[in-house]
């Protein structure tokens, strides 16, 4: 009986596998045609000025960028993109397989931690499907600058797997490890002991409370010493205004607006309806009070049939508290570890009204693929961040195409300072990084008083010409072609 049960399991487990690959390659595949855009070009610059020949050069990969403290994320920004760099050149190509790849692997992390918490491989794979088609997700697969989410929520994701599959000293040495890393990758890591602490509190058998406060001690001291180090610079350094991009503003008002926007953000269902302020502030209050009930039933009662869906409200709500204080910023792509929540609230919705739970449970995942295959994507596709990114990619492509094909005798090219190209080659460098010969020197001019042409340099129009037809984006290389 056991041995057949393993072999179901892991039968299941293969085609999650299959399954969750083929959704995200035939979905998102056409990343890997698009050139870098906006804030990648700022990475690709601070990468680019890493140069490790000894063990003692590795520092260079933890030193503050240009954004100082403020957006110190070194493994996610500097040290993913000088990797990149060994690996792919300049070819955009690579760079945005590899990101779409660890879409992938998180997703895989969520079938696994699903799995765990609900003793069902089908269970598990409803969660990861629920998962991969959460709309949100796009606007950290197709920017890559916006790895900041993705690897943040692959060592969000291990750790809490490691925490549901190990014990003892291993657990608490390699959950401390993984906080680490996590906060290096970024802020939203912040909520790694936060989760750890919900999967303790409603996964059963419950272990002592001795026992995990123990375990959990050193993720803790890391994110507190983490929060103390950002507390001081941000007082004592560094002072935000109101009108400053990363202002906290205390409004519980706005707190759950966002949070009813964050939950259309993962499910297609509801981003199709594109609801407006007041219904996401009604979302907001309803997933609140559920989260208030669903955690009073579980604890307070006893009723260990509520448990999962207590443990998707809190994962979904601890998910999000980094971002939520953020006035100014809101960012569908910020459910990267939220979603899990949302998953795991629809499986323990399910668990709760029927006893034939796993079944439904891969019937609404199935009709949340379906769906987005129906409307061709209409849900993510429409997503802010990747509409900007793809716009923004394919002017790029042409700026720097143009900056860095031109003849043998051409010393200076002219350029208009606009927005794009201010990212382009102001702050990225472009010029340099892609320069198929002597990189040429760049030099501004405005639209309203265009220069012009002398001997040894070239003028760009605004908007710039198209790239030739048949042409390969800058950086591309022949030996990547394939990834295409």
């Amino acid at each position: 009986m056991h041995s057949g049960h393993g072999e179901s399991a892991g039968r299941i487990t293969l085609v999650a596998v299959v399954l969750i690959a083929a959704y995200y390659v035939g979905r998102f595949h056409d990343c890997t045609r698009m050139f870098f855009a906006l804030d990648d070009f700022w990475v690709l610059r601070d990468a680019a000025d890493v140069h490790i020949h000894s063990v003692g050069d590795l520092g260079q990969l933890f030193r503050f960028g240009h954004n100082g403290f403020t957006l110190y994320r070194p493994l996610t920004t500097v040290t993913y993109f000088y990797v990149l760099r060994l690996l792919f050149g300049y070819d955009a190509s690579g760079y945005h397989a590899v990101q779409l790849l660890a879409h992938v692997a998180n997703a895989l992390l969520v079938y696994g931690i699903a799995r765990r918490l609900s003793a069902s491989a089908l269970a598990g794979l409803a969660v990861s499907l629920v998962y991969a088609a959460a709309p949100g997700h796009i606007g950290s697969i197709y920017p890559l600058c916006n790895f900041v989410m993705t690897g943040t929520t692959t060592a969000v994701f291990l750790m809490i797997y490691v925490w549901l599959r190990t014990a003892g000293i291993w657990r608490a040495v390699s959950c401390t490890v993984l906080q680490t890393i996590g906060l290096l990758a970024s802020e939203h890591a912040l909520a790694g002991p936060l989760l750890l602490s919900a999967m303790a509190i409603f996964r059963r058998p419950r272990e002592s409370r001795q026992r995990v406060v123990a375990q959990l001690a050193g993720s803790y001291a890391v994110s507190g010493a983490y929060v103390a180090a950002k507390l001081y610079y941000f007082t004592a350094m560094h002072p935000l205004t109101p009108e400053a991009a990363y202002a906290v503003r205390i409004d519980s008002v706005s707190w759950l607006r966002a949070i009813g926007r964050y939950a259309a953000a993962s499910v297609n269902a509801l981003s199709l309806l594109a609801l407006g302020e007041s219904m996401s502030l009604a979302l907001g209050v309803a997933i609140a009070v559920l989260t208030a009930v669903a955690c009073w039933r579980a604890l307070l009662r006893g009723e260990e049939r509520w448990n999962l869906v207590a443990l998707g409200c809190l994962v979904f709500v601890i998910g999000l508290l980094p971002v939520l204080p953020l006035a100014r910023h809101f960012y569908a792509h910020y459910i990267g570890i939220a979603a899990l929540g949302t998953a795991l609230l629809m499986l323990g919705s399910c668990r709760l009204l029927t006893q034939h739970w796993r079944g439904v449970a891969m019937g609404i995942a199935t009709a949340l693929i379906g769906l987005e295959l129906v409307t061709a994507g209409r849900a993510t596709r429409t997503e802010a961040t990747f509409q900007l990114y793809r716009e923004s990619a394919a002017w790029s492509a042409r700026w720097v195409y143009h900056a860095t094909h031109v003849g043998a005798d051409v010393h200076t090219v002219l350029v208009p300072r606009n927005v794009m190209t201010t990212y382009v080659f102001d702050l990225g460098h472009a010029q340099q990084l892609f320069a198929t010969g002597v990189p040429s020197m760049i030099q501004w001019y405005e639209l309203l008083d265009p220069p012009s042409v002398t001997p040894g340099t070239v003028v760009l129009s605004d908007p710039p010409d198209a790239i030739p037809a048949g042409g390969p984006l800058p950086g591309w290389q022949r030996r990547w072609e394939w990834l295409r």
